[in-house]
């Protein structure tokens, strides 16, 4: 197995030994997990790592715990400022957040790459901005949705679109959530009217219209 497999294996050891941490505990565990792989102090470990781990060699042990620390590094860059809660969360789900609220939660095993390194950091900050973007949008609306020429949308549509537009990238999201953003484009002024629930008056921005009275 390679280095990058064992560090992943640990990575999720890690992610699974609390239901809930912050940006820092997670940073810290991930950091104190090298140090033990270096001391190959493996007990603490679940079977199966520990396993793993134990037949490895020095140099694939110091390859993970460098991962390792290299993970944790990326997460403190990323969430440095930010206060989320770092959870499993269901399904697909990588993100979520109350509105009008500074909670935001993100599952830890949804940032990591599939790549070479430990963590897609490009990822990682496309997720945090988007629930961020969540937090500062009104619960209260004055409509509960919108028609653009023909189509629909309804307030969680809206408010994803919203949160969508200011990610750099959305390779990543679903097909549903690709389909919202192509359908419903969001400037700067529109995040604004999203944020204030004014969808009537992105609605008759979105059409071109003067707002009626």
């Amino acid at each position: 197995m390679a280095s990058i497999d064992h560090a992943r294996a640990l990575y999720d050891d890690v992610v699974e030994s609390s239901t809930e941490r912050s940006a820092d505990q997670l940073a810290r565990e991930l950091r104190a997990r090298a140090e033990e792989v270096r001391g190959e102090k493996i007990a603490g470990t679940r079977g199966k790592v520990a396993e793993i781990l134990g037949s490895a060699s020095p140099e694939d042990r110091e390859d993970a715990a460098k991962k390792l620390e290299d993970a944790a590094k990326d997460i403190g860059t990323v969430f440095q400022g930010a206060s989320p809660e770092f959870r499993k969360l269901e399904g697909d789900t990588a993100g979520e957040a109350q509105l009008e609220s500074s909670v935001i939660r993100i599952d830890p095993t949804k940032i990591v790459s599939e790549d070479g390194e430990m963590i897609d950091r490009r990822k990682a900050e496309d997720i945090l901005e988007h629930e961020k973007e969540h937090t500062q949008q009104s619960s209260v609306a004055d409509a509960t949705g919108i028609t653009i020429g023909a189509q629909k949308f309804d307030a969680r549509q809206i408010r994803e679109a919203a949160a969508i537009s200011v990610q750099d990238h959305i390779d990543f999201l679903s097909d549903e959530y690709r389909s919202i953003a192509q359908r419903l484009t969001m400037d700067a002024a529109d995040r604004e009217l999203v944020r204030k629930g004014r969808f009537k008056a992105l609605e008759a921005r979105k059409n071109h219209v003067a707002l009626a009275a």
